[in-house]
């Protein structure tokens, strides 16, 4: 005897109570409730996601059984090992391109996710054979890629001399279109060179081409002031930056920057305000801030010591060093209380911030 696979209802529905297929209820309409349509996932979202949870080798096995994969999938793997810190990989996958598929053609992402991969591993030559890449296949690089020639360039600047010819210089004078992004390479290339009063310049550039800064601006340009001993700029630059206001002033690479810079200047009193001022503070603004104090403190009693030899040195002159650090550290102390500025003078809280911010207008860039 055969049984019916599905399984037989127990009542016969009556005429009254089936409903037509159709003429179907007005609250089961399609035009009420949608049904929703499903998407299948493609190849290139499936490669990314493999990528964002950190399986670049396996998302690198699932694009090698790919008969044809084109230039956006390539790319999706480069830019897979990068985030994921395997430049090396990204580097050996762009050669893999090249080699085994010299029909496709690379695109901007492709060459600036790799000048980021040799940046990344300092790797000059691979650095100059992709800038030849840039100019036989791109004849108008955009921005993107030319600001990632400048970041590898930058990067890689003890594989050439920049005294006799300076790349960083040359692909910057070459771009059409300059975004705050590439003058603050600039700036940060000449910092990172010690050519300071260039850095400077540049950035004063900058504010006459009218282009706003963002918190990294300051953060390489303060370095180039403390090391010139730029007092009035230093001001200036600061000033500037609590008048672009809060997303400026409560950014911590910027408060660490510009405590750093007045600690190196001597102006422990500036660098205190500006730390007392930051809401958040990591271990980076603490560490900076113990380091100011210790400069400001080491310079001073050298300093003592110093006057200390000059005024009584005949008295002094069988003393041992310790002796004298003794009273140096004395010294030091009575005219650090002797010469305490108040709470209430102008470097209280929040005087100094608008002090600077009236500076700004008049003294710098002009």
């Amino acid at each position: 005897m055969a049984f019916s696979a599905l399984p037989l209802p127990l009542s016969t529905p009556s005429p009254s109570t089936q409903t037509s297929i159709a003429n179907p209820p007005e609250h089961l309409s399609s035009s009420a409730l949608p049904l929703p349509k499903l998407k299948t996932p493609t190849i290139r979202s499936r490669l990314s996601k493999l990528c964002q949870e950190g399986q670049p080798l396996l998302a690198r096995q699932l694009f090698d059984t790919l008969p044809r994969p084109t230039t956006v999938l390539w790319n999706t793997i480069i830019i897979g090992f990068i985030c994921n810190n395997m430049p090396n990989e990204a580097l050996l996958f762009y050669a893999q391109m090249k080699a085994s598929s010299p029909h496709i053609k690379s695109d901007s992402y492709t060459y600036s996710s790799t000048l980021k991969a040799c940046a990344d591993t300092r790797n000059f030559k691979m650095g100059k054979a992709l800038h030849c890449h840039v100019l036989r296949c791109l004849p108008n690089p955009s921005r993107i890629v030319c600001n990632s020639l400048l970041n590898m360039y930058s990067a890689c600047y003890n594989d050439f001399d920049y005294s006799e010819y300076d790349l960083v210089r040359r692909v910057f004078d070459t771009m059409r279109k300059r975004n705050v992004v590439a003058w603050n390479t600039l700036v940060s290339w000449y910092v990172k060179t010690q050519r300071y009063a260039e850095a400077v310049k540049q950035f004063r550039m900058m504010m006459r081409m009218r282009i706003t800064p963002s918190a990294v601006s300051f953060v390489n340009v303060f370095p180039a002031l403390s090391a010139m001993g730029d007092y009035k700029n230093a001001n200036v630059l600061y000033g500037m930056l609590l008048r672009l206001g809060d997303e400026y002033v409560n950014d911590l690479f910027a408060v660490s920057s510009a405590t750093f810079m007045y600690g190196e200047l001597g102006c422990l009193d500036y660098a205190r305000k500006i730390f007392d001022h930051c809401l958040e503070r990591n271990t980076e603004i603490w560490n900076t801030m113990i380091g100011a104090s210790a400069v400001v403190q080491s310079r001073f009693s050298q300093m003592v010591l110093t006057s200390v030899h000059m005024a009584f040195g005949s008295v002094l002159g069988h003393w041992d060093l310790g002796q004298s650090n003794v009273i140096s550290c004395h010294l030091g102390k009575a005219l650090s209380v002797l010469f305490r500025a108040p709470e209430e003078s102008i470097y209280g809280r929040g005087t100094l911030h608008q002090e600077l911010k009236q500076r700004t207008l008049f003294s710098f860039g002009h």
